[in-house]
């Protein structure tokens, strides 16, 4: 949602949930996705890769067993499509050592 910064994009997804908004671990979020300091940016300043990468961290702040990613690279260029792969890739290998 254009109006809203990427930190509450990512609040959202817990609030509609009934879930309070956790600064903490959206930072970590932002974090592991490569995009600290964007908290307070708002998506229209985002780069695609940028988006979709909020968009995995919306969807892993509620902490699912499983994600279903349909074409997370499809409206973008191969290279912005690869680091997308990549960050996913990196969040998996983080998964598997817990």
């Amino acid at each position: 949602l254009n109006e809203f910064t990427v930190e509450d994009n990512i609040a959202l997804a817990l609030e509609l949930q009934n879930k309070r908004k956790d600064k903490a671990a959206i930072a970590k979020l932002l974090e592991d996705v490569d995009l600290v300091g964007y908290g307070n940016r708002k998506p229209n300043t985002l780069s695609g890769g940028q988006k979709q990468r909020i968009a995995i961290a919306r969807a892993l702040i509620k902490s699912p067993e499983i994600i279903m990613a349909d074409e997370p690279s499809g409206a973008l260029d191969s290279a912005t499509g690869k680091q997308v792969f990549e960050t996913l890739k990196k969040l998996l290998r983080a998964v598997q050592v817990l």
